[in-house]
């Protein structure tokens, strides 16, 4: 039996001094930049920023996907002179495309900082058109040099052979 289901009590306890005081001030705004995004671990991840850092990929806050610190990133290959194409889940772990290559961030264990890491190319067939990558039940599906490429999760396979003479055709 309940007594009184209409009113409800609050009591603040709170100073209007405190309000906002948990509010971590290292968060920046806005969010960063980046010309791809995708959600992977409960985090929103952005890559390619073209004017700053084309080979940069941002990380939120977990389960916060308008907080960035500033120094959670991962530059892919910096110094080798191409931009990050995708950025695309397959199986659960955040794999990377750039021109001329293909990576994996393992995103296991809680601290970025120590537990996290990139691993080597899997694939030095990169993706060269950016929006071309699409997940399928195959594999990551991409527009490489000189044709439509598969990655399966360990090497990248040319599956467009017969129609390769007119993508190769195709201006950049």
């Amino acid at each position: 039996n309940i007594t009184n289901n209409v009113n409800t009590t609050l009591v603040d306890n709170c100073t209007d001094a405190n309000l906002g005081a948990t509010m971590a001030t290292n968060y920046t705004y806005p969010v960063p930049k980046g010309k791809l995004s995708v959600v992977n671990t409960n985090r929103l991840w952005l890559a390619n920023d073209p004017q700053s850092s084309p080979s940069r990929i941002y990380y939120s806050e977990d389960g916060g996907h308008e907080f960035f610190v500033p120094n959670h990133y991962f530059d892919v290959r910096s110094n080798d002179g191409d931009s990050i194409t995708f950025a695309k889940n397959q199986l659960g772990i955040l794999t990377v495309g750039k021109d001329n290559s293909i990576q994996k961030i393992y995103t296991e264990g809680s601290d970025p900082a120590t537990e996290w890491s990139i691993s080597n190319p899997f694939s030095y067939t990169g993706c060269r058109s950016p929006y071309s990558a699409y997940e399928s039940p195959l594999g990551i599906i991409y527009l490489g040099h000189d044709g439509l490429y598969t990655f399966n999760g360990q090497s990248s396979t040319l599956i467009s052979e017969a129609v390769t003479p007119v993508i190769k055709d195709i201006s950049d």
